[in-house]
């Protein structure tokens, strides 16, 4: 098949686990004698194209002020660069149909990317099929589903009117993909994709060639927080639930984030906590007993769950979200609420209780992991592919019938 996958980043462009994800299936798709190509945004005037592990990458143009931004905030020169350049910004959209028109690909695979209403639209009004991989709530929520610090219990009635055109377009759809049941019943809930027939939960992947490597047993127990710094993701309220531990645990916290909230972290943290800024995940998961995700907002995935499960590592996560289609209870981690402090510290408690039986939780958590093996998940994505072309060529076939005259129905032509 010839595949054309877009998403607003790829690596090495972007911090976040989608572009991570996104890179796994494009490479698995390459090896399992696929033809990929990855539409994304560059961070150049010009566009960019290279092959990059046999993905054939095209970076759009990108003009001062409208450049990739990987922080929660723009910084100041650059919201005085986006006014200055305003009436030249790039239509995400137009530059990749210019792509898509151009390759004509058995199939288009979008994912977190602007301009998608039109995207599947005009898409879909070339007879190319179409699916979308629904990573996160920005078509339910511009702020994600999540405001002034808290997450929203469902879609405001403001943001099902601001919506509303993303939910049309999502009917053009051959196929929707949620990467777990929870941010696909999320949407299905608020009346989307009725009309699309072909449903699927494929999780993200991610493997690692460190996930042999055992730690060493240490007297105090090893926590650690892995990902972006930023509010929604609880990380300030991990930091003081620490407290309590000292002495009983420690908690290593590597990433990045805006630098101003970075800072207001390391006031907040008691001496058991440890800042390590971006250190590759391999090498700070072969470092943990457990992993804490302490999202506030609700994961549609969590891929930082894959990475830990994959190295053995228990998670501690969240009961919102899809933190429970990821983590038994007991067996590969402990669920708690992380915007309720005591319970935080409850299921730290537990963690560290139960953390003497180690073997079994990471037995336990690599036979769970096993389904996030990039060509496990590679191959279903190949095979909903293969549907969602022969739902878009009997459709074809259908369209073709319904236009003829009706004379010549029945009788050869």
């Amino acid at each position: 098949m010839r595949i054309v996958i877009c998403n607003t980043l790829y690596p090495p462009i972007g911090i976040g686990g989608a572009e991570r994800s996104v890179q796994f299936l494009a490479e698995s798709l390459v090896k399992r004698g696929h033809e990929v190509t990855v539409l994304s945004q560059g961070m150049t005037w010009r566009p960019t194209h290279e092959v990059k592990n046999g993905v054939h990458v095209v970076r759009t143009s990108s003009p001062p002020g409208y450049r990739p931004n990987v922080y929660a905030h723009r910084s100041f020169s650059e919201k005085v660069l986006s006014r200055l350049f305003a009436k030249i910004q790039p239509q995400r959209s137009n530059l990749y149909m210019t792509e898509i028109e151009r390759g004509r690909p058995d199939i288009v695979h979008t994912n977190a990317a602007g301009g998608l209403d039109e995207l599947w639209v005009r898409t879909a009004d070339l007879g190319i099929p179409i699916v979308h991989t629904l990573r996160n709530h920005g078509s339910l929520c511009p702020r994600r589903m999540f405001v002034e610090g808290r997450a929203c219990e469902g879609q405001c009635t403001a943001c099902a009117v601001r919506t509303m055109d993303r939910r049309n377009a999502g009917e053009r759809l051959s196929g929707v993909v949620g990467i777990s049941d929870y941010i696909l019943q999320e949407h299905l809930t608020n009346g989307y994709f009725r009309s699309v027939k072909h449903r699927r939960v494929i999780p993200n992947s991610y493997e690692s060639s460190e996930a042999g490597r055992e730690r060493q047993a240490e007297v105090v127990t090893a926590l650690g927080y892995l990902g972006r710094l930023h509010e929604t993701k609880g990380v300030h309220q991990l930091v003081e639930a620490m407290r309590p531990f000292e002495g009983r645990a420690r908690l290593l916290v590597a990433g990045t984030g805006n630098p101003q909230f970075v800072e207001s972290l390391k006031a907040k943290a008691g001496p058991n906590v440890e800042f390590l800024g971006f250190v590759d995940a391999d090498t700070v998961l072969t470092k943990l007993d457990a992993l804490v995700v302490p999202s506030l907002w609700r994961e549609p995935f969590g891929r930082i769950y894959a990475e830990a499960l994959v190295h053995g590592v228990p998670v501690i996560g969240s009961v919102h979200g899809a933190g429970r289609e990821l983590v038994s209870e007991g067996k590969t981690g402990w669920l708690c609420d992380p915007s309720n402090a005591p319970d935080l510290r409850a299921a730290i408690g537990r963690a560290l209780d139960e953390l003497s039986r180690p073997n079994e939780f990471r037995s336990n958590c690599r036979k769970a992991a096993m389904r996030f093996a990039p060509d496990a998940v590679a191959a279903a994505y190949e095979a909903f592919y293969e549907t969602a072309i022969k739902a878009g060529a009997t459709r074809k076939t259908k369209l073709s019938v319904a236009m003829m005259p009706s004379a010549a129905i029945g009788r050869s032509v």
